[in-house]
């Protein structure tokens, strides 16, 4: 299995403590787009268990996960909790400000 976040490391210092926020950004996408890979790879290898091996545990680990990525999609889609905008920054609770 590749290691997707080896070279987060590299990253995350040099490039995070950079003046230019566009490089700070693309680092953190970077990051962002590891993490994303990895957990396909997981789940194209059904998260490393056997149909035979398969239990109700296995069933409440990937709910947590399923829960907690739910919640990235409606941060950045800005739905649920996430739909009202703060009226100071455009932005919605945790989410990022829109460029309007």
């Amino acid at each position: 299995m590749p290691q997707f976040r080896s070279n987060l490391a590299d990253l995350t210092e040099e490039k995070l403590m950079a003046d230019d926020v566009t490089e700070a950004f693309c680092a953190r996408k970077m990051g962002i787009d590891a993490a994303l890979a990895e957990i396909a790879e997981h789940s194209a290898n059904h998260f490393n268990v056997l149909p035979d091996q398969v239990t109700w545990g296995h069933v409440g680990i990937l709910a947590d996960i399923e829960k907690t990525l739910d919640d990235l999609a409606d941060r950045l889609a800005r739905r649920a909790e996430y739909a009202t905008r703060d009226a100071q920054t455009g932005a919605s609770p945790g989410g990022i400000p829109s460029p309007e």
